[in-house]
């Protein structure tokens, strides 16, 4: 009995110590922290990253890791030396560290992703007049920001054109060299990168058809005299499958390639389009 009114004395007297000690910590950290961020800017979101790190720092070791296995088996069936805990400690907040880090990071990383296409109708005017002799319909990939960063000097290049083969059952390259494709009402001279904003994306363009002879044009710079010929009427009537095979890339990006397969129909602005990713070598 003496023993228990001893030891409960003994933690009423911890407790006031660790409240009193928690009220100083409390005030000292308040003025403190106070005084950083007058002067360090750099430091406004300190109260963020603790809550985070200490979070993580619990679960790294409390979480469902073979650390916390082994720091839980030992706490209970026995106790390991200090240097141990100690190493315990310092390898969880290292980790800790390390994932409230990565969460900021990979938000940043610049990443893409090419996964739809999509159709546009336009007016053209004539250069010299400036009226309306027809229309356009644009058919074009739709590059979208995967993080919050923006993907600078993103371009894509028509890297070759192949037509199905009704005799051979088989794709024949028409086209083996590479162009630049141009940006939805990109009306500069040359086909330039450019910076694809993340949640603003703009389209690429792949080809177009007018109505004034419901061919197939691709969106390349320059463009090659000898389209005229592979793209003619003539042909298309002959060939009844176009695939385009695609590469997209930017600034720290892993590139992304695909092919835009045309099926021509009766229609020519409706063409059925099939859209294929390629696997990139790693």
């Amino acid at each position: 009995m003496v023993h228990s009114s001893a030891l409960l004395s003994f933690l009423e007297k911890v407790g006031i110590v660790l409240l009193i000690a928690t009220v100083v910590l409390l005030a000292c950290f308040n003025r403190g922290r106070a005084w950083v961020r007058r002067r360090f800017k750099e430091l406004d979101l300190i109260e963020e990253y603790f809550p985070r790190l200490f979070t993580r720092w619990q679960a790294a070791i409390w979480g469902g890791s073979v650390l916390a296995v082994a720091f839980s088996w030992h706490f209970i069936t026995s106790d390991w030396p200090p240097y141990v805990k100690l190493s315990v400690c310092v390898v969880a907040l290292f980790f800790a560290g390390y994932y409230v880090w990565r969460v900021d990071h990979v938000r940043l990383i610049p990443k893409f992703a090419v996964t739809s296409f999509t159709t546009e109708r336009v007016d053209t005017f004539d250069k010299s007049t400036h009226l309306k002799n027809g229309t356009s319909v644009y058919f074009q990939l739709e590059p979208k920001c995967l993080t919050e960063a923006n993907v600078e000097e993103c371009r894509g290049l028509l890297t070759s054109i192949e037509m199905w083969d009704d005799f051979t059952q088989n794709w024949q390259v028409k086209e083996g060299e590479v162009f630049s494709l141009r940006w939805s009402f990109d009306e500069g001279k040359e086909a330039e990168p450019i910076t694809l904003s993340s949640g603003g994306e703009r389209r690429l363009n792949v080809f177009y058809v007018h109505n004034s002879n419901a061919e197939i044009r691709p969106c390349v710079w320059p463009f090659p005299g000898r389209f005229w010929q592979t793209f003619n009427q003539l042909p298309l009537r002959q060939v009844k499958r176009v695939r385009f095979n695609i590469q997209v890339e930017g600034k720290d990006c892993p590139k992304v390639k695909l092919a835009l397969i045309v099926s021509l129909t009766e229609n020519p602005f409706k063409p059925t389009i099939e859209l294929e990713q390629i696997a990139t070598k790693k």
